[in-house]
């Protein structure tokens, strides 16, 4: 239990760091790009090249959070996939799925206004997750799933204005994710 009181204060704190409202400088669209950093156990199709960042941030604790992330904005819309190293590695099936839920209270919490508009499991290379939208105050949809692999919380984010969110973009961009657990650093 110890161990779970200690994730899901994580799991708010990196919910807060992917779901940022700060965006990378648009890049003008070519074509789309397969993606997988190095290292990193997800690869993604992006309608450009992605611009690679870290992300530092504190837990509660004074603990540093480093994300990993691959983004990249065109014409109004975010796409993003991020990976962040956790300190505990929730093995049991219960532990797994708190600290899933906790991504989409965390990311709900981190953004002002922002409404829940649906929310469900999800499985992705026989690896369940969490997929949500929100309803941002500025009109825009967030939508992201969220995956335990191995040791890593990783998740694929995409904002657009309203109804972009489920749109061929968005759905190739979504379903383009791949995981790979069995990955080694």
């Amino acid at each position: 239990m110890k161990t779970l009181q200690k994730l899901i204060p994580l799991a708010l704190a990196l919910s807060a760091a992917a779901c940022s409202t700060q965006q990378p400088v648009q890049t003008p669209a070519n074509s789309w790009v397969d993606y997988r950093p190095w290292p990193g156990r997800l690869g993604a199709t992006f309608p450009a090249e992605p611009q690679q960042s870290r992300r530092e941030d504190r837990t509660p604790d004074g603990g540093a959070i480093v994300t990993n992330l691959q983004e990249v904005e065109i014409g109004g819309r975010y796409y993003g996939t991020s990976w962040t190293k956790l300190a505990t590695t929730p093995t049991q099936d219960e532990a797994r799925a708190q600290v899933l839920d906790s991504v989409v209270g965390g990311a709900q919490k981190s953004i002002a206004g922002a409404a829940l508009v649906e929310r469900q499991k999800v499985v992705r290379d026989s690896i369940e997750g969490r997929a949500f939208t929100l309803a941002l105050p500025s009109g825009q949809r967030l939508r992201q799933q969220a995956y335990i692999v191995r040791d890593e919380i990783v998740r694929q984010t995409f904002s657009g204005p309203a109804g972009s969110e489920s749109d061929a973009e968005a759905e190739r961009f979504f379903g383009s994710l791949k995981l790979f657990p069995d990955f080694l650093h």
